[in-house]
């Protein structure tokens, strides 16, 4: 089954929050245990807690902001689901019980979407086939 747009969004949200405290406990254990000595036998370094500290306000900082941003881009996402009834005729979709209405008002009023009519080949042969032998 799908999620819905609200489970998908906390998802989406716990996972970005997931990373940054990944990357932020990452920073203090690298700091703690100084990695590059232990992993690479480079020059040891000594505990600089405020160097930590400074890092992790910036990664904070731009967690934050990567969190809010991902936020103001999930509220302004729209999509449609759900069964539509639409006429095999005229391509109008029930709304309501007696009520229906154009496909493009539909979709317009549920999506961002702009319509733009034209006419295709096969809808120009079969319509206007006649303006061809004037």
């Amino acid at each position: 089954m799908p999620l819905s747009k609200g489970a998908a969004s906390r998802l989406v949200l716990a996972y970005e929050t997931a990373g940054v405290l990944l990357l932020l406990g990452f920073l203090w254990l690298d700091e703690w245990l100084d990695l590059p000595h232990r992993l690479f036998g480079s020059d040891p370094t000594p505990f600089n807690w405020v160097e930590s500290a400074i890092e992790s306000v910036i990664l904070l900082t731009l967690g934050a902001a990567m969190l809010i941003w991902t936020r103001r881009i999930i509220k302004r996402i729209r999509y449609l689901e759900g069964l539509v009834s639409v006429c095999s005729f005229c391509k109008r979709i029930r709304v309501e019980p007696d009520k229906w209405v154009p496909i493009e008002v539909y979709i317009s009023e549920r999506s961002d979407a702009e319509f733009s009519h034209g006419l295709c080949p096969e809808c120009y042969k079969r319509y206007y086939s006649d303006l061809d032998a004037d």
